[in-house]
């Protein structure tokens, strides 16, 4: 992407050109379907997409075809902890993201302003009315660096600052969900050789450490 999250037109047309001639492309992202599609404009996608970190595998129409949920829930640490977090919940076709409104972080009120008009916003009043889902704590790096060290072994755990904000994310996954795990699946449902990936991101690396062909 260029720093201002667009892609170049030559790109998106040699790109459409390429799915056209039935070159097996697909992306891999930290976002939800909904602000991918922000991003990729009038790419035409045809396979599965990776999106959320590889929570969860969807059709391009947003049609569920697997879900890594976090399973038992983590926010009460989160709690102890005096972080205000914002949970990600796919519920049918819908996704969701919830947080208390009268509790958040600088960093947590800049991504909500961001999205006041994205149809996943979901204020809630109370940790009790948060969903179930994935975590996204974004706060300094000194309140979220305990946090990374205590989920890290038995989540999947991304810590690193976000890079057009700056702010400081940690996303707490369940241990399945991942880019690499994800590509895992669709090269053996689409029979694939090999795959060819490339990113620039920390939640990149595992996927590219993985891959047949590895492009930084």
């Amino acid at each position: 992407l260029e720093p201002d999250k667009s892609i170049k037109l030559e790109n998106l047309k040699l790109i459409n050109q390429l799915i056209d001639e039935d070159v097996n492309i697909t992306y891999a992202t930290a976002r939800s379907l909904i602000t991918a599609k922000q991003v990729i404009g009038d790419i035409n996608f045809k396979l599965p997409v990776i999106v959320q970190n590889g929570t969860f595998i969807l059709s391009p129409k947003g049609d569920m075809i697997l879900g890594n949920y976090l399973g038992d829930s983590i926010l009460d640490t989160v709690k102890d902890y005096d972080i205000s977090p914002i949970v990600y919940s796919q519920i049918g076709k819908k996704t969701y993201f919830s947080y208390i409104k009268d509790n958040m972080s600088a960093g947590v009120k800049a991504f909500v302003d961001d999205h006041l008009d994205d149809p996943r916003n979901h204020p809630v009043n109370t940790y009790e009315d948060l969903y179930e889902g994935d975590i996204l704590l974004i706060d300094d790096y000194g309140k979220l660096k305990p946090l990374y060290d205590l989920f890290k072994e038995d989540y999947y755990a991304v810590f690193d600052q976000e890079m057009y904000s700056h702010d400081w994310w940690l996303e707490v996954m369940s241990p399945d969900a991942s880019k690499a795990n994800a590509i895992k699946y669709l090269k053996q449902k689409l029979q694939c050789d090999e795959v060819v990936v490339f990113g620039d991101g920390k939640n990149d690396i595992e996927m590219l450490k993985r891959q047949t062909i590895a492009v930084l």
